[in-house]
């Protein structure tokens, strides 16, 4: 697998952060080189907390249908 790196320094860790330099900008988050801070993308927190919400969705989702899969396992073994 390819290793994603920093274009100014090289660096290999990344971190996301709050942006506001004014109120016009209120709610950015900048995903940005944890070594030197240049900036690799924007994102509206708006839609990043959205994509939180969905994920954690999907996670309730995923555990409902193991339990549901558990339980026909169990009726199906009730039946033999």
């Amino acid at each position: 697998m390819a290793v994603s790196l920093c274009g100014k320094c090289g660096g290999k860790e990344f971190e996301l952060t709050n942006y506001s330099a004014d109120a016009s900008d209120a709610g950015l988050r900048l995903f940005q080189c944890a070594q030197c801070g240049a900036v690799i993308g924007v994102f509206d927190a708006a839609v990043f907390e959205k994509i939180k919400q969905i994920e954690e969705r999907l996670k309730l989702m995923d555990r409902r249908l193991t339990n549901i899969e558990y339980d026909i396992d169990t009726i199906n073994k009730k039946r033999k």
